[in-house]
């Protein structure tokens, strides 16, 4: 099976307003050559063959929101949460009842990354594939990291071992939602797919993604992402 044929949906959680932006509109909306950030984060992760379906979780008064035109995929929005979780949660229920298949994959890709490797997402979806753990991009952390209490340091961290997480993060849609679950019922709180199903006692494989691949967070963001995304163009 070529990495283009394995099927899978996305799931991007959009529900989010991006308060460290400093916007009155939602960072997601925030626009690069007249196109959102969010059109490029699904237009790029949802272009492959194997791809059946896009749920999008958008905040119940979201007034921004126009479906990209020419994906030639299936996309439907669901309701937002409070959380991340939530949204993600919503969406995989989406799924779940719209399919026969509870271990078709998912990718999770967030909103505000628009620049996303086409390799990398092959990789990804090759890596998830092979494994009831999932996979998720990641990058290794370059800089020397320090760790500090009241202005001060306290250490020197082995950044040896250390990876940033990336998106997107691909899992079986039954351990997803097993993992977001527990996780739930427990108490913990999940920054990431990822963590959750490492709360399963699940180690899901590491796959090194493109450290372009940036998370828009700050207006200054916005002129890094343009950069790279007209190189491509």
């Amino acid at each position: 099976m070529s990495n283009q044929a394995i099927p899978y949906y996305l799931v991007v959680p959009a529900a989010g307003i991006g308060s460290r932006f400093g916007s009155d509109l939602p960072k997601q909306y925030a626009s690069i050559n007249g196109k959102p950030l969010l059109h490029y984060a699904i237009e790029s992760a949802a272009s492959f063959d194997g791809c059946v379906g896009v749920v999008v979780a958008l905040a119940a008064t979201d007034t921004y929101w126009q479906a990209p035109t020419g994906l030639n995929k299936p996309l439907v929005t669901v309701a937002g949460g409070a959380e991340r979780v939530d949204s993600v949660s919503n969406a995989l229920q989406w799924i779940a009842a719209n399919t026969e298949a509870d271990d078709v994959l998912v990718l999770v890709h967030d909103a505000a990354r628009p620049y996303l490797p086409r390799g990398d997402v092959e990789r990804l979806l090759q890596a998830a594939s092979q494994s009831d753990a999932g996979a998720l991009l990641a990058a290794p952390v370059a800089d020397t990291i320090k760790s500090g209490k009241d202005g001060v340091v306290t250490a020197t961290v082995d950044r040896s071992q250390l990876w940033r997480a990336l998106t997107p993060q691909a899992f079986r849609l039954s351990i997803l939602q097993q993992a977001l679950l527990q996780a739930a019922e427990q108490g913990v709180k999940v920054t990431d797919e990822a963590s959750a199903v490492e709360c399963l006692g699940l180690q899901p494989a590491l796959v090194q993604g493109s450290a372009a691949n940036i998370k828009v967070t700050l207006p200054e963001d916005l002129l890094t992402v343009s950069a790279q995304l007209d190189a491509v163009v």
